[in-house]
């Protein structure tokens, strides 16, 4: 294993210095950061959707007796500078989505219209698709820590579908940070092409008392992964600027704030005029 290497002063520099000290287009420097700044942010927005719309909805399905029978997931999309949030069901071939509930959102997740079809709406569109490739992986998903786990399904590159399920936040301001992982799921064929796992273990992070600015390690990656981009997003702002949240690797450190921006620091610009410390020696 390489050394890793960290100063007191490294930390205490990165904890009272704001983002905008740090080096700026990283997303050239590091291939592949820009699109997981890009997924991070979307998993955010899928969250946002999800709650607001569920919670509008809600009170629709309040007399229905087969719920259950119903309703098996919902999908979100993004369409048109609006949210989508179908609530339903595959059909028995699962060749359709059938619709039964819907809620639509603006781009501030502000409930514009909320829908109980009288006459299910069948589609074959991303509806279908999303719904194909989260049954796909739930149905194989053997999930690593004993909580609760969250699936956030978001558009790919082409024929793909990117289904994430992480952990679930167990309370207000209380976070599962890492156990996490990213399938891939192939339209075309139906089939799961890629498992990714983002985090070897799971922290827990309480910020009900205060919302200091937080750390991770990666050790499966050399940049950050979409759900530490959805973290910094969804935590509390740290206080006086500072950026959210952390994330170390073997040379330097990335800085994620508020917006879910990336910035980077080397560990020369970090340990400049410090003695480096070996961390795996005694």
């Amino acid at each position: 294993m390489k050394s890793v290497y960290i100063t007191l002063f490294a930390l205490f520099l990165v904890f009272t210095c704001p983002a905008a000290n740090a080096q700026e287009n990283t997303a050239q420097d590091f291939p592949g950061l820009e699109e997981v700044t890009l997924r991070g942010r979307m998993l955010h927005a899928y969250d946002q959707a999800a709650w607001h719309g569920t919670d509008a909805v809600r009170p629709l399905m309040q007399d229905v007796q087969n719920l259950g029978e119903l309703i098996s997931g919902y999908v979100v999309k993004h369409e048109n500078n609006h949210f989508h949030v179908g609530f339903g069901r595959l059909s028995e071939d699962k060749s359709e989505f059938i619709t039964v509930f819907e809620a639509y959102l603006d781009n501030q997740y502000s409930v514009m219209e909320i829908f109980k079809h009288e006459e299910p709406v069948y589609s074959t569109c991303f509806y279908h698709d999303a719904m194909m490739a989260r049954q796909a992986v739930l149905e194989g998903f053997d999930p690593p820590e004993q909580v609760a786990y969250n699936t956030a399904v978001i558009p790919g590159p082409g024929d793909s579908i990117y289904v994430f399920m992480m952990p679930a936040q167990p309370a207000i301001n209380v976070y599962y940070l890492g156990a996490d992982f990213r399938y891939t799921f192939d339209t075309t064929s139906a089939t799961i092409t890629d498992t990714t796992r983002l985090h070897n273990s799971m922290q827990t992070i309480d910020l009900r008392s205060q919302a200091p600015l937080t750390m991770s390690t990666a050790v499966l990656t050399d940049i950050p992964t979409e759900t530490d981009v959805f973290f910094a997003i969804s935590r509390p702002p740290s206080p006086r600027g500072q950026p959210n949240h952390l994330v170390i690797v073997e040379d330097g450190v990335f800085l994620i704030d508020q917006r879910g921006n990336i910035s980077y620091m080397d560990r020369s610009e970090i340990n400049q005029g410090q003695p480096e410390i070996d961390s795996n020696q005694p």
